[in-house]
């Protein structure tokens, strides 16, 4: 019995765009974002099918996620734990101003294996996962020998790829994903294996049909 995953990166935003930090602040969709997030709709519509959404309440997930709702005609179910990381105090700063004003903490955060890293009034990086990898759990718990889809944040996609492929979460560097993109994860007898992920053929809208059975990029965004 196999339960199929189909996590989805929001489109791009005003902060992806200036390089800011945005955590759980609510950044819009960049018109490019919305053109991603009506594609990669699309492309799960058509492609996988999923019975049920979850997305995180933040703005730039939801509104990638109610396109594939309208899709689909489903409901798009809040999960709050699919949220980005909190960054605190260093919410919606550029790399600049980090090193300026938190630069003890700057020099920690470039060691991707210091899970026990926090910004200031911010959560641990390993909180954030522990929080994350809970509500995907459940969710898949939930809906045994289904497809689901979730919505989510980049963070949130990458830590779970490299948690499930090598029992290191801290390796997230190795599984970015794009704005707009699809990871598919099958989870069979509990447990969970990544059948493609970083799928962004489907973002070139002059493309011709995206490919769902071969290899994928897996190019840094």
């Amino acid at each position: 019995m196999q339960t199929r995953l189909i996590l989805i990166r929001h489109g791009a935003t005003d902060d992806n765009a200036t390089g800011r930090l945005a955590g759980w602040r609510d950044s819009a969709l960049t018109d490019r974002g919305r053109l991603e997030a009506e594609l990669v709709a699309a492309f799960v519509a058509k492609h996988y099918r999923p019975i049920a959404i979850y997305a995180s309440p933040l703005r730039r997930a939801w509104e990638t996620a109610e396109n594939l709702a309208r899709r689909l005609d489903l409901p798009v179910r809040p999960e709050p734990n699919l949220r980005e990381l909190f960054f605190g105090d260093a919410e919606g700063l550029t790399e600049k101003e980090l090193k300026g004003r938190f630069p003890e903490i700057w020099a920690r955060a470039v060691n991707d294996e210091d899970d026990a890293l926090r910004w200031p009034n911010g959560e641990t990086r390993r909180d954030f996962y522990h929080r994350a990898r809970r509500a995907i759990d459940a969710i898949a718990s939930d809906h045994p020998a289904a497809t689901v889809a979730v919505v989510t944040h980049g963070g949130v996609v990458s830590r779970f790829l490299a948690d499930i492929s090598e029992g290191r979460p801290t390796r997230w560097n190795a599984y970015r994903s794009a704005n707009g993109s699809v990871a598919e994860v099958v989870m069979t007898d509990g447990t969970y294996s990544i059948a493609r992920w970083n799928v962004t053929d489907h973002l070139n809208a002059s493309a011709p049909a995206p490919n769902t059975s071969g290899e994928c990029s897996a190019a840094d965004p």
